[in-house]
């Protein structure tokens, strides 16, 4: 993977991801570089349906259906999400991810045991 194969929008948010990643634990582990590539992948399709959707309409008068994009890019964003879950990139999966706390867990154990 590497960042010009992407959107200037994706690089952008590339960048950024990457960074606070770097940030939070010092570095970006090789195993979650196949996550990472998934959100790129899946902003540049998204990004793609978009423009096909606008170009093309979100329902199609002849057949009278939907734009079948639309579910396209519905399962992307879950996929997205599940993404930025795993490396802890939404606020809500920030807070689930557990730290290094040994001074907590030594004192619930002190209160678990009615020390």
């Amino acid at each position: 993977m590497t960042l010009k194969d992407y959107s200037k929008p994706t690089q952008a948010y590339l960048k950024q991801a990457i960074a606070y990643l770097t940030e939070k634990y010092g570095s970006v582990q090789p195993q979650w570089t196949a996550t990472i590539a998934t959100i790129a992948d899946n902003l540049d399709l998204m990004a793609e349906c978009k423009a096909s959707i606008k170009k093309y309409g979100i329902y199609n008068e002849r057949t009278g259906r939907k734009n079948p994009l639309i579910a396209t890019i519905k399962d992307l964003q879950a996929t997205n999400l599940k993404c930025f879950q795993q490396l802890g990139l939404t606020p809500w999966s920030e807070s689930k991810i557990k730290t290094d706390d040994s001074d907590g867990d030594a004192e619930l154990l002190q209160k678990l045991m009615g020390d």
